[in-house]
């Protein structure tokens, strides 16, 4: 019961910090450009130089400081945003040039690719299990940041917000479209196991131990529904219904692969990342209900049979 509260107080917390910084960035909208560059400037420069200073205080530490490690991946990601958008690199993701909500959007998504990536190759490697009652939390938190980053109820109200969100249609065409999808995602996922496990021999008894501690052994039809359901629903509706339409598919399709990396690194981009792109074809022709029905399959058989 314990862990149900913590889990909920995070994800209120969560979607209570993507508000305030929704509501930040609408307020950075009115500055002049040159002064709002300048300060974007200033405070991600000071941000990057104390997330390098705190880096330092745990490098080459078997004990890994999550806090220290959080604020050195802010800096980092704070300083490259900077980058991207005070050089000509910002023609890489065309925007709108006084949207503030794009550069604060980037920042966040970084932060989470660099602190997964440096947080998992710091440690030794194990995986907690993922029971019922944490892939329900991490399915509220995903869907609760999902809706606070598109302002649901402060600039969006239900409909506006399904719209956005690419769940305002749902018909039966998306349902069979979806299942169908799944084949070529299959197929594509055992090939790049086959090419990962010659590339690096030993990937595929890696990835079923990775499923194995990930789901405790449990390949029940019950359970296997209960991961594929939650997955599906929380991540599709950040990803693709929230992420994608603002940072397109390439960039929505690398960031989901890289936030799988428990699942070996080399083997989320062969196989995660074009998963990623064949999601993204769906949300983009047909909007996110399909991708859920695609991805909740996928996942569901993933368990099933591991």
């Amino acid at each position: 019961m314990d862990e149900v509260f913590s889990g909920l107080v995070v994800v209120f917390g969560l979607m209570l910090l993507v508000y305030a910084l929704d509501t930040l960035a609408g307020r950075l909208r009115p500055l002049a450009s040159g002064v709002r560059r300048v300060a974007i400037f200033v405070g991600f420069s000071v941000a990057l130089g104390g997330g390098i200073l705190t880096g330092y205080q745990f490098a080459g530490d078997d004990s890994v400081d999550l806090a220290a490690l959080s604020f050195a991946a802010g800096g980092l990601a704070l300083g490259l945003v900077a980058v991207l958008d005070l050089t000509p690199l910002r023609r890489l993701f065309p925007h709108e040039p006084d949207d503030g909500r794009f550069e604060i959007g980037l920042v966040l998504l970084l932060w989470l690719i660099i602190f997964q990536l440096a947080a998992y190759y710091s440690d030794d490697g194990s995986i907690g299990e993922v029971s019922v009652a944490l892939a329900v939390l991490q399915a509220f938190a995903f869907l609760g940041v999902a809706l606070a980053s598109v302002g649901f109820l402060t600039r969006r109200g239900v409909a506006a917000t399904l719209s956005r969100l690419g769940l305002d249609q749902v018909t039966w065409r998306h349902v069979w479209v979806g299942i169908v999808a799944v084949i070529p995602m299959l197929v594509l996922s055992a090939l790049s196991v086959v090419l990962v496990d010659w590339i690096s021999p030993g990937s595929s008894e890696r990835l079923a131990d990775t499923v194995e501690q990930i789901t405790g052994g449990d390949t029940s039809l019950g359970y296997a529904l209960v991961i594929g359901i939650t997955a599906a629903v929380g991540e599709e509706t950040l990803f693709r219904g929230a992420i994608q339409p603002k940072y397109g598919l390439v960039l929505t399709s690398l960031i989901f692969a890289l936030l799988h990396v428990q699942y070996d690194l080399l083997l989320v981009i062969a196989s995660l990342f074009p998963v990623g792109l064949i999601l993204g074809l769906e949300r983009k022709y047909l909007g996110t209900a399909s991708c859920i029905v695609t991805h909740m399959i996928y996942n569901a058989l993933a368990v099933a049979g591991g």
